[in-house]
């Protein structure tokens, strides 16, 4: 008896979400084949998973970044962007300037879930390949390091339209992101294993449908 309950819930379950479910993932041939896309500026304080990052560089650093997204699917997006975020500090112990910039270039995938003809919450999630360059004064590595690697990002957000194509959206980002130097480097100079550069980013943008 109490296997006929929970299955007769389970199929109750089904029944009620299988509309919802298959209506989002319907596709038209205008909607596939549109030529809308949106255009956004976001910008956003990004906060360091890393404590070494943050005791050489800042607790809380500026990121800039530029994002071309394209609807399908009824309420899902596709996008891809590019974000720049760079600082400077000074080496632990003996103090030496040091520098980096990080660019991180991003792609995936969003579902938007709509609370009035204004207002959207979505979440989302992708992948980057991002490229570090690191600056170092200290004698005891290299001046210059440059390296690129892959990680993810995962993110969630509301979009308020002050306009009938203008938007502005707040949001909440993670980015995962981590460089392994261990095989740049010979033995009279010290070893960087690895960088931890993820984080988490909070901010705003301004956006545009064309």
């Amino acid at each position: 008896m109490k296997k006929l309950k929970a299955w007769g819930f389970f199929l109750s379950f089904i029944g009620l979400w299988a509309p919802i479910n298959i209506n989002a993932f319907y596709c038209d041939a205008d909607t596939l084949c549109s030529s809308e896309f949106e255009v956004e500026v976001k910008f956003s304080a990004f906060f360091p998973s890393s404590k070494i990052v943050r005791c050489i560089y800042s607790d809380v650093m500026p990121y800039y970044e530029i994002e071309v997204s394209k609807p399908f699917c009824n309420d899902w997006q596709m996008w891809l962007g590019a974000g720049y975020i760079s600082n400077h500090g000074h080496a632990i112990g003996c103090g030496n300037k040091t520098d980096f910039q990080l660019i991180p270039i991003t792609g995936g995938i969003k579902y938007f879930y709509q609370i009035t003809p204004c207002i959207d919450l979505y979440a989302g999630a992708g992948a980057c390949v991002s490229f570090f360059n690191n600056r170092d004064h200290s004698p005891f590595v290299h001046k210059s390091v440059f390296d690129g690697a892959l990680g993810g990002i995962f993110e969630s957000g509301l979009t308020y339209f002050i306009q009938d194509r203008i938007y502005l959206n707040v949001f909440t980002e993670y980015l995962y992101q981590h460089f392994s130097f261990k095989h740049k480097y010979e033995e009279h100079y010290t070893i960087r294993h690895n960088l931890n550069m993820s984080g988490l980013k909070i901010g705003g943008g301004i956006g545009i449908e064309f």
